[in-house]
């Protein structure tokens, strides 16, 4: 990565403090509130800012962007104990790591793009732990030490960067359209020691040139903007539900972490443009009447170009094992739950002896019934 100047944030003027005891209130997942960690009084929400979630035009907001939104790194002091702590540049918001105390960075103070929108955590620490534990339970090869003590391990609620699009697009296309037809051909085939003249339908394709135009509207197209987590761990807990999306206040992050945008606005559209592709293919396909389809070019024009910047909630616990690093994800609206896990060898090498066993015994009887 290349060296870039440190941004130090300051901390959010949100009240998160109690004022019933002084202690620090945190989201909840079950009441959709801001609950006491000391006393357990619940709050509601602070006033949004915005009360409907927007979307914004693209081309704009290539032209505006501010590169200090992806300095390197920046730090912020802990008001209640004096520490300060170093974040990753995508981190904007966390719990302080020495007293312990939810600490909310304010993204309206950053340069660079805020999240617009939230999609607030439903299943609590608790449930995900359930969820993992289930998930877990059914991996027959995992360690039983792992089943037994994976679940020590911090597991930590983050709010994972994604942007969506909306575009429309049309399309001009060339290429051919293949249609079966069968033929009848002939062969010889050795029956009992004789040649035998035989017959049999084989299908061909008969090519013909196309030439077209498609048009399709794309509506709030997902792209993960985190750098942190594969797109094929992510992809296994979608849906993430969108209808459940709430305009952005920092009250949500409280008590959990936020991690800032690594793939920019140019980038995300980028990888939403081959997502495109692959569906406008696939309903040219249905549109042209043929049995397959081959496409020589494709033309795309995308218009009236807009983008959200979301927040998605997710559970991860990471540990490691042997000399590898494991990951769980559970979703945190849905408790869809995704992971690797590590492989017993005993346990593998204990199956494939017990199915060879099986294997013989079978081949024992079948031997003695049929007496070879």
């Amino acid at each position: 990565m290349a060296e870039t100047t440190g941004v130090v944030l300051k901390q959010s003027d949100v009240v998160l403090k109690c004022a019933s005891c002084g202690g620090q209130r945190v989201f909840d997942p079950d009441t959709q509130k801001l609950r006491c960690e000391q006393c357990g009084t619940e709050t509601e929400l602070s006033e949004s800012p915005t009360k409907q979630i927007v979307e914004y035009d693209f081309r704009s907001a290539e032209e505006n962007l501010d590169p200090a939104w992806s300095a390197a790194t920046h730090s912020f002091q802990c008001p209640s104990c004096g520490a300060t702590t170093v974040l990753e540049a995508q981190a904007t918001a966390t719990r302080c790591a020495f007293c312990g105390e939810p600490q909310v960075v304010d993204t309206a103070a950053v340069p660079g793009i805020r999240p617009e929108a939230v999609v607030p955590f439903r299943v609590d620490r608790a449930k995900a732990n359930e969820a993992f534990r289930a998930w877990l339970s059914k991996r027959f090869f995992a360690p039983a030490a792992v089943k037994r003590e994976y679940l020590q391990d911090k597991i930590s609620g983050v709010y994972l960067p994604y942007w969506t699009y909306d575009a429309g697009t049309e399309s001009d296309y060339t290429g051919q359209a293949g249609d079966y037809y069968y033929v009848t051909e002939s062969y010889n085939e050795i029956v009992n020691g004789k040649s035998m003249l035989r017959t049999r339908q084989v299908r061909k394709i008969r090519w013909r040139y196309i030439a077209g135009h498609y048009s399709e509207a794309f509506d709030d197209l997902l792209v993960p903007a985190t750098k942190s987590i594969e797109t094929k761990w992510l992809d296994k807990l979608e849906p993430f539900p969108l209808e459940a999306l709430q305009p952005y206040r920092p009250d949500y992050l409280s008590g959990f972490s936020a991690e800032r945008y690594g793939v920019d606005l140019k980038e995300g559209f980028a990888i939403a443009q081959q997502k495109m592709d692959v569906r406008i293919r696939q309903g040219i396909t249905r549109q042209v009447a043929a049995d397959e389809i081959r496409l020589a070019t494709l033309d795309t024009h995308y218009t009236d170009i807009t983008y959200k910047h979301l927040l998605l909630p997710l559970w991860i616990s990471s540990y490691r094992y042997g000399l590898k690093t494991y990951r769980f994800l559970v979703n945190g609206h849905t408790a869809e739950v995704t992971g690797t896990y590590p492989v017993s060898v005993p346990k593998v090498l204990l199956t494939i002896l017990a199915v060879l066993a099986a294997l013989a015994v079978a081949y024992y009887f079948i031997s003695q019934a049929t007496g070879s």
